[in-house]
């Protein structure tokens, strides 16, 4: 879940992506998932995509119980 901070404020060397470590400050999700297109980083787009990826699997398991 994104929760911890703010994109930008994980973004320390403000680069526009998030490296393996700075991800760890927004998000607890496996990076290697979050990484897309498997390039060492972490973008704002990859990210929000992770964040909707959990929202949809929660609405999931939430109509099927």
């Amino acid at each position: 879940m994104h929760n911890k901070m703010s994109f930008e404020q994980a973004d320390k060397d403000k680069d526009g992506t998030l490296d393996r470590e700075e991800a760890k400050l927004v998000c607890d999700h496996d990076f290697d998932k979050m990484d897309t297109d498997k390039d060492g980083t972490v973008s704002k787009d990859e990210l929000n995509a992770c964040g909707r990826d959990a929202e949809h699997a929660k609405m999931h398991e939430k109509r099927d119980k």
